[in-house]
Parts: structure tokens; C-alpha cells; sequence
């Protein structure tokens, strides 16, 4: 996990406020701005699944990924984070790098890649040139405050793999994962969060790489 921007995270920041009292900051931030030339800089995280990658034997299959669905109310800029069950607020000036669909798209093209499994990965729109379609749905990326000294990274994720031959899911696979961190800072999530990511793109890989020996498609 990179942070694209090296700039500390402001606490202050989790406001905890809802839409009008973020309209409200967002005035006298306005305020601020105009009276004094200055404004909160906002720090940016992005999510590579870093870890170690296990090398696998390649195959003639070639692989295309799409650009992930996002559930709604993580399809957004801004870090979420999750209190008293189902009430989700967001972090201001915490911003994703990208757009969280595209992001874990490129994560997966980037660890399927290095895996070697495939004959060919790629992420574009000409899909009819591969032989398979890796589908992906980001159901949660947050961070999950489960109490005043316990936080956690939340992501959930579900993935399908289908043949472009004959329009066949050939392969579902799908995980709910948390994680605790250590130090209850924005960035450790989001460190936690690319822990989980790689972890669990290390897990598809190996299901994709049985789905692919059971079908033969070895050069």
C-alpha cells in the first residue's frame, strides 16, 4: 500500500458529522480559505494487495479484467468508517488514490500478472481477445470502530470468472475479512486493508490456477 501523498493524517479530520455538518465544515473551510490563503491538505492512500506473490506455472490462457463494481455507499473518493453498526460516516481529507473499483481492479491485474498464471493479463475493453473475464464486486472496503480501542480494516469482496467461449461462470469465490490494527491512525487501516487485499488475491489466484488445471489449458 502506497501513500501517494506523505503528508500525516489529521485526527481532527473525523468530523462525525452528517451531511448538513459537512456542509457546514465545507463553509468554514470556505471561510478559512478566503480569510487566510490556507486550507487542510488532504492525504492519499491506494491499495496494491502488496506481499509476496507465489509464482505458477503458466498456462495458454489469457486473461481480461474488468473494472469492479462498487457496493453504493463506498463508491466515493473518501475513506468510510463504520460506527454503532450500520452507521457509515466518511473521512473528509482521507481519499482514496483512485476510485475504489478501479484501484482493486488494478491490484488484481498487477498480483495475476506477476503470478505468471496466465498467458497474457490485461485490463481493456476488446474482452473477445481473451479467453476469460475476471469479474469483481468491492461489497465493503471501511474502516470497521468496534469500540473506543478497537478498530479494524473491514473488506469483503466477491469474484467470478467466466469464459468469453461460451458465456459460462466457471468459477465464484468470495471473502469477508477483518483485521485489527495496532495503532488507531487512518493509515494503519488503510495498511491493513492492502494486507487483506493481497492476502485474499493470493487465495483467488490459487483457485483460479485449479480451475484452469481442471479445464487443461496448459501449453
Amino acid at each position: 500500500m502506497n501513500r501517494v501523498n506523505r503528508i500525516t493524517p489529521i485526527s481532527s479530520a473525523r468530523s462525525g458529522l452528517g451531511a448538513p455538518g459537512v456542509c457546514a465544515v465545507l463553509f468554514v473551510i470556505s471561510t478559512l480559505v478566503n480569510c487566510f490563503g490556507t486550507s487542510q491538505e488532504p492525504v492519499y492512500y491506494a491499495l496494491e494487495g502488496t506481499g509476496p506473490v507465489t509464482p505458477r506455472t503458466r498456462t495458454a490462457a489469457t486473461l481480461v479484467v474488468t473494472r469492479f463494481e462498487v457496493h453504493a455507499p463506498y463508491d466515493r473518493p473518501e475513506l468510510v468508517y463504520r460506527q454503532k453498526g450500520r452507521e457509515l460516516r466518511f473521512y473528509p481529507f482521507d481519499l482514496w488514490a483512485s476510485k475504489p473499483g478501479r484501484m482493486m481492479a488494478e491490484a488484481a491485474t498487477g498480483h495475476l500478472r506477476a503470478a505468471g498464471l496466465f498467458a497474457n493479463v490485461s485490463m481493456r475493453s476488446t474482452a473477445g481477445l481473451a479467453d476469460y473475464e475476471l469479474r469483481g464486486e468491492v461489497v465493503t472496503v471501511e474502516e470497521l470502530d468496534v469500540g473506543e480501542r478497537d478498530w479494524r480494516a473491514h473488506l469483503a469482496m466477491r469474484f467470478e470468472l467466466v469464459s468469453l467461449a461460451t458465456g459460462e461462470v466457471v468459477l465464484r469465490h468470495a471473502f469477508d475479512s477483518e483485521r485489527p490494527v495496532a495503532v488507531r491512525t487512518v493509515s494503519a487501516v488503510a495498511q491493513a486493508l492492502d494486507e487483506i487485499l493481497g492476502a485474499e488475491l493470493t487465495n483467488l489466484t490459487t483457485l483460479l490456477a485449479e480451475q484452469l488445471a481442471r479445464t487443461a489449458q496448459v501449453p
